[in-house]
Formats: C-alpha cells, sequence, structure tokens
C-alpha cells in the first residue's frame, strides 16, 4: 500500500475503495432512504443479514430483497398511515406548476438524498422501490401490502415530490412560477411506472 504526503504530518491513503465497503454503503443508503431514519435503518441493516456472516449475504442475490423488507418493516406504522393519507388524497396535484428542467439539471447525491427524504414515507417507498430499485410495480404492492394502483398513484406523487423539492433546494419558489401553457390543468399526465 503506497501513501502519499500532502503536507507535513498528513497522509492521504491511496488504497481502492473496496467493492464490499461500496456494496455495503449503498446498502445503507438504500435502508437510510426507505426509513429516513438513522436508527431504524441500522436496524434493519443488520437484520438483513443475521444468520451468517456479511460477506455470504452480500454475495446473495436476495439481500437488497431482504434489506427493503427490513427497511419497510421498521416502518410499518408510519407506511400504513401515509398509505391510507395517500388513498384519501387521491386528487393528484396539477402538473402546471412543476420546475422547467433548469432547475433539475444533474443533482448531487446529497441534493438527490434531501429532496427524497422530505417526500411523504408511502409516496417515497413507492418511488425508491419502482423507479431507483427498478422493481415491478405488482412486487412493490406485494411488499407495501397495498394494490397496485396505489402504488402507482405514490409513485407519481413521489416523483412530483422529488422534482419540486429538487427543485425548490435550489431556489425554485411554486407560486412564482408562471403556469406552463403547454401543459393544461390536467391532473398527472405522466407515465412512470413499468
Amino acid at each position: 500500500m503506497r501513501n502519499s504526503t500532502v503536507s507535513p504530518g498528513f497522509e492521504v491513503s491511496k488504497t481502492p475503495y473496496h467493492p464490499l465497503e461500496k456494496n455495503c454503503s449503498d446498502l445503507y443508503w438504500l435502508a437510510f432512504l426507505i426509513t429516513a431514519d438513522q436508527d431504524k435503518s441500522v436496524r434493519a441493516f443488520t437484520s438483513a443479514f443475521e444468520g451468517s456472516s456479511v460477506s455470504q449475504q452480500l454475495a446473495s442475490s436476495r439481500t437488497r430483497e431482504r434489506l427493503v423488507e427490513a427497511s419497510l418493516g421498521a416502518i410499518e406504522f408510519d407506511l400504513r398511515k401515509s398509505a391510507l393519507q395517500t388513498l384519501w388524497e387521491q386528487d393528484l396535484p396539477e402538473m402546471d406548476r412543476l420546475p422547467t428542467r433548469f432547475w433539475l439539471a444533474a443533482p448531487a447525491p446529497a441534493e438527490l438524498r434531501r429532496a427524497m427524504l422530505n417526500i411523504a414515507v408511502f409516496p417515497r417507498c413507492a418511488l425508491v422501490l419502482t423507479v431507483f430499485e427498478h422493481m415491478h410495480v405488482h412486487r412493490a404492492s406485494r411488499l407495501l401490502h397495498v394494490d397496485a394502483e396505489l402504488v402507482r398513484i405514490g409513485q407519481r406523487l413521489g416523483a412530483i415530490g422529488l422534482t419540486r423539492n429538487l427543485a425548490a433546494n435550489r431556489g425554485w419558489i411554486p407560486a412564482l412560477a408562471p403556469l406552463n401553457p403547454k401543459r393544461p390543468g390536467t391532473k398527472l399526465g405522466i407515465q412512470v411506472s413499468r
């Protein structure tokens, strides 16, 4: 292992990032995006690996799925409450006040995480599972214990929330946004689900 000296007394390691560490980090962030709580995500992360070594678990194809299940179980009450709220408020926001692409260009990972954590629990989980984890809507509906149509609604609300949160973090103010004449006041015209 070779170290390079930056200034007297300070050394920076040139050790490559180990794939196992990166995988653990990615899995932890997945748990954190689902739970939005540090303690719950750590508990979900550790419970997903119970019973065998972490390296064996990381090699397993079911690791992410077990982590998702453990993370959703850690927030079960809040998730059900948010799903009911989504069901009661099925009217999707109108699309005429969404930010333009200018506000959304290439968000940094920290920006994306901050925007995701400001989305309600159920829409955030629906978005994470179906868009970021590439999970089929029907599989996500089984994990979330709701029907596929509610997952699609949550997914759309999550996508709208993410769009608005990213833009708002960059200074976009919805009340000052002009109405978009290309998007008449229709209820959601985007198709995100697969």
